[in-house]
């Protein structure tokens, strides 16, 4: 029985303290974020503060040794994000303003990442970290923090919507535009990934890498139908709300959960990483259940 306790004592009483710690600041920032909107600020300002405050740069509430054993939170969150992200692309909408949120996208897009990609470049001699490095490396670094740059938070901007109760056309173009490029920043960002990595190891460009690239974004699109017909199933099912949301939960871990494996059993069996965009494959999910339960309704109706 010792042997047992001492066992949990080392291994497994840290990281239930560190949970613990974790929830009971989660619910305390959900009150303390009330005083942001005496500065007309959002609740999400509230959060992302309090989270600076309390991690591990600050108050060390929450040890940096332990943030890994939150990877789990991290995942779950993520996951619904997409979720959520999903759910805001309307067909309708979309078609009606598709001219607008195009060129909004493209030169939020593709003009950030030019320009910043130049400017780090020029700046990269006065840089601690990039001054001294050859030009392959520095043009890797630059194209990845330029993706950094032009990615923006579905999350908070639908966040601060559901918050403000804002409608409108204007609400409707801006949440497109953000999840659009936010689709395309994770497909960018894959793409620039592999840029990077064949710059710095100094490998060839060629053909295969991009194949690989092209069939990683197939898979997790088709990982996300596979994940919308799931959730249509169990949406189907006459079991306890509960139950649902446990289950929902526990789809959303195992996008993140299964796209690890398959990167861990690709880099062992293929000797190369195989990486499914579980981002990605969350946003399609719900946007592809969307169309499947309107399809299923309109056909009801007729």
């Amino acid at each position: 029985m010792e042997k047992y306790l001492s066992i949990f004592i080392t291994n497994y009483l840290p990281l239930l303290i560190t949970i613990s710690v974790f929830v009971i600041i989660t619910a305390a920032s959900n009150e303390l974020s009330k005083i942001f909107k005496k500065f007309k600020l959002p609740l999400i300002t509230g959060f992302i503060v309090i989270g600076a405050i309390t991690g591990p740069y600050v108050l060390k509430m929450i040890p940096l040794g332990y943030i890994k054993e939150l990877d789990f939170v991290n995942d779950i969150s993520l996951s619904f994000i997409a979720f959520a992200a999903g759910t805001e692309l309307f067909l309708k909408e979309l078609r009606g303003r598709m001219k607008n949120i195009i060129i909004m996208t493209i030169s939020q897009l593709f003009v950030t990442f030019i320009l910043s990609t130049v400017v780090l470049l020029i700046v990269a001699d006065f840089i601690p970290f990039m001054s001294g490095l050859s030009l392959s490396v520095k043009i890797a670094i630059a194209i990845l923090i330029s993706t950094i740059f032009v990615a923006r938070s579905p999350a908070s901007a639908i966040a601060i919507i559901n918050e403000l109760r804002a409608k409108g056309p204007f609400t409707k173009t801006a949440i497109s535009v953000t999840v659009l490029k936010d689709i395309l920043v994770i497909i960018l960002f894959t793409i620039c990934f592999a840029v990077s990595d064949m710059l710095i190891s100094e490998t060839k460009i060629n053909a295969s890498k991009f194949i690989i690239l092209f069939l990683e974004l197939i898979v997790s699109i088709a990982l996300g139908w596979v994940v919308a017909k799931l959730i249509e199933l169990l949406l189907s099912l006459k079991i306890h709300f509960i139950l649902k949301v446990i289950t929902l939960i526990l789809i959303g871990w195992g996008i993140y959960a299964f796209a690890d494996l398959v990167k861990v059993m690709s880099h062992k069996y293929l000797s190369f990483h195989f990486y499914i965009e579980p981002l990605l494959t969350g946003i399609i999910a719900t946007f592809l259940l969307l169309i499947i339960l309107l399809t299923e309704l309109i056909c009801n109706e007729l």
